[in-house]
């Protein structure tokens, strides 16, 4: 996939769960992650990488059109 760091992976494998759930109709979709980082990108767009900027938006758009819910769970 050329991701080179954890935070790209955390928000690729997220768009791929995102866009995947909405193209089956998998509603309402509740997000766990134990990433801090991933739960406060849907909060601010400073933590995106540019290159994956476009891509997250049109994931952001996706789930206000769902019942979608994000949570940090701990390890």
């Amino acid at each position: 996939m050329g991701i080179s760091n954890a935070l790209e992976a955390e928000i690729t494998v997220a768009m791929i769960a995102i866009e995947t759930s909405y193209q089956k109709d998998w509603h309402p979709l509740c997000l766990q992650t134990d990433s801090l980082l991933l739960t406060l990108a849907f909060k601010t767009l400073k933590i995106i990488p540019w290159h994956l900027l476009n891509r997250w938006e049109n994931c952001k758009l996706l789930c206000a059109s769902m019942t979608f819910i994000v949570t940090h769970i701990f390890r």
